[in-house]
């Protein structure tokens, strides 16, 4: 999710076709793209082929910033493709989360990724969501992989988000890996 380092593990992104970008990323990483674009376009050809999801369409400075993004793909040459979800699915999907009781304010970009994943695939595996500051064995951990920023409290709680794909888990809707894939 949102244009992670790819060469800090060996196992992140060796199957990494599909990418979501929440469109914050351009404004925390990449000036809201107004700079020359020079490093993101290198971030983008670490995902070479990769298709990318950036849920814009709830904010119009958002899609203002995505809309960048996307020319910036195109006058670059890159073989990159961007798609947004249309704004009534976004509405849909926080209606349908609410009604099942979510109290978050903006639903996270990777609840959205699997709520999309459920419409379509049959087989889900959620790896390295894990909402604590400690491992399994009590080995402090990250909140990423590549960095330790927290989400905003009044916005996000990914403990409840946690909670959800525990609920769905035992309800057979997908499997959830925790610890060490083997």
């Amino acid at each position: 999710f949102n244009l992670p380092p790819l060469s800090r593990t060996e196992d992140v992104g060796t199957k990494t076709h599909l990418v979501t970008i929440n469109p914050s990323i351009f404004g925390i990483r990449f000036q809201d793209l107004r700079d020359p674009p020079t490093a993101f376009i290198e971030v983008l050809q670490a995902y070479q082929n990769a298709l990318f999801l950036i849920p814009a369409l709830s904010f119009n400075y958002h899609l203002t910033i995505a809309y960048r993004a996307v020319n910036i793909m195109k006058d670059f040459g890159l073989a990159h493709r961007a798609f947004f979800l249309h704004p009534r699915y976004l509405a849909a999907l926080n209606k349908y989360w609410k009604l099942k009781g979510i109290k978050e304010t903006r639903l996270t970009t990777g609840f959205m990724f699997t709520s999309l994943a459920l419409e379509f695939c049959d087989n889900i595996s959620l790896y390295g969501f894990w909402p604590f500051p400690y491992d399994l064995t009590g080995k402090p951990l990250n909140h990423h992989y590549y960095d330790n920023v927290l989400p905003h409290p009044t916005i996000h709680n990914m403990s409840e988000e946690f909670s959800r794909y525990l609920n769905m888990y035992a309800q057979g809707v997908l499997r959830i890996q925790l610890g060490k894939c083997q």
